[in-house]
């Protein structure tokens, strides 16, 4: 019974902990759309990587 409780303990740590993960990386996408959004107001190179940065993002939200 002890063993079930540990079990359903870990399982809501690692819950918590993977909703905190995915948050942090939401969060650095979206600082990274913004630096890549005023670099291309200034780099035409910027540019060709932001336009990398989204295609390669489409094809991760298809999967």
């Amino acid at each position: 019974m002890e063993a079930l409780f540990n079990l359903i303990n870990d399982k809501e740590d690692l819950a918590l902990e993977n909703t905190i993960i995915k948050w942090r990386i939401e969060r650095y996408e979206e600082l990274l759309e913004e630096i890549l959004e005023c670099l291309c107001e200034e780099d035409v190179l910027a540019m060709q990587y932001a336009i990398k940065y989204k295609k390669l993002k489409e094809v991760e939200i298809g999967r």
